[in-house]
């Protein structure tokens, strides 16, 4: 749980009280959410911030307990690095945003740094209203994308993760600065 922060109770609060009020049904939750986001048509609606959440922190555990590991850690990291992709594709081709389909709208974080919004498209926030739906949907989403091109290019879809997360740290149009 210290990976990533997952350990901080401050900022983890509401995923703490999920799992400490799900303790006895543990297992169970976590393989009927795994089961859920992999069934593209199964509906995410169970995912209202209740019943059961999605948020970073559920996606790492969600991630590393599917037995296929087919489900990726959606994070503003991973978020931000497809939005990218998605990003210069458009910019490039000169496509508007209404004409991307829903699923390559990618949700990002709102930290200026892993934006890659343009004059072009605007990617929606990570957070908000029906937040945990959309995480689980962009688990979905960014799952079953990242299958698809690991096998076309021969690779795991764990190293494609890890090089999104990597390549997701920074995706802004303008270089942001740490301060030295």
């Amino acid at each position: 749980m210290r990976w990533a922060g997952v350990d901080n109770k401050h900022r983890q609060r509401r995923t703490f009280e999920w799992i400490e009020r799900n303790a006895d049904e543990i297992s169970a939750k976590l393989s009927n959410v795994i089961d859920l986001i992999k069934d593209e048509r199964a509906s995410l609606d169970s995912f209202d911030g209740v019943n059961l959440i999605m948020n970073s922190t559920m996606a790492k555990i969600v991630s590393l307990a599917d037995p296929e590991q087919k489900l990726v850690t959606y994070d503003g990291r991973l978020g931000g690095a497809l939005s990218f992709f998605v990003a210069r594709f458009t910019e490039e081709r000169e496509i508007h945003q209404y004409d991307v389909t829903d699923q390559l709208l990618f949700a990002v974080d709102r930290e200026p740094k892993r934006n890659p919004d343009t004059n072009r498209i605007h990617f929606p926030a990570l957070f908000g209203s029906a937040r945990d739906r959309r995480h689980a949907s962009m688990v979905r989403w960014a799952s079953q994308l990242i299958w698809q091109v690991a096998k076309e290019c021969q690779a795991s879809p764990r190293e494609i993760e890890a090089a999104l997360f990597m390549w997701g740290y920074n995706v802004a149009a303008e270089p942001q600065h740490e301060p030295v």
